[in-house]
């Protein structure tokens, strides 16, 4: 866990200045957020990715064997997850959009969406884990899941932990 911490440090404080919104319903101007969610769009489409993998290469600690099975299921597995991470883009500036105006119907669209794209991710992780358990020993499966559910906890508090409560 500290290699991960320690590789994925710099990263999360790239994400958490990209994020970076007023906290609990403070008024923020809307061409400043519009800048951070770009920032924040560029960032995960292309950092993310190759910090991703080098944190999953240097945790992971495959033999060569296993790394010949296991790369190209996670580069599917990570295609999967890719539209999840678009999906959940456009819910955050949407989110960001509608604060300060936020309606009922508006604030159920986007719960349900949250809510939604978590069973889908679980589902899309489920799918591609019975694969690599076809190929990969348990304990290697396990110590993926793991790493993963880890960096995507990491990614999740810090866009989470950027954006004001609803009031």
């Amino acid at each position: 866990m500290n290699r991960l911490i320690h590789s994925y440090s710099a990263f999360s404080l790239v994400l958490m200045l990209a994020c970076s919104t007023p906290a609990f319903g403070q008024k923020a101007d809307p061409q400043s957020q519009d800048l951070n969610i770009r920032a924040y769009i560029e960032l995960l489409r292309s950092d993310l990715r190759a910090q991703k993998v080098a944190v999953i290469a240097e945790v992971m600690s495959l033999t060569e064997d296993e790394a010949v099975k296991f790369w190209p299921m996670y580069q599917q597995y990570q295609a999967e997850i890719a539209k999840f991470t678009d999906r959940k883009l456009v819910g955050v500036k949407d989110y960001v959009d509608n604060f300060q105006k936020m309606t009922d119907a508006k604030a159920k669209e986007i719960t349900d969406l949250a809510l939604q794209l978590e069973s889908d991710r679980v589902a899309v992780k489920k799918k591609h884990i019975e694969k690599m358990r076809q190929s990969l020993p348990a304990k290697t499966v396990a110590r993926f899941l793991q790493v993963e559910n880890q960096i995507q906890f990491l990614m999740d508090l810090q866009i989470s932990s950027s954006l004001p409560v609803v009031q």
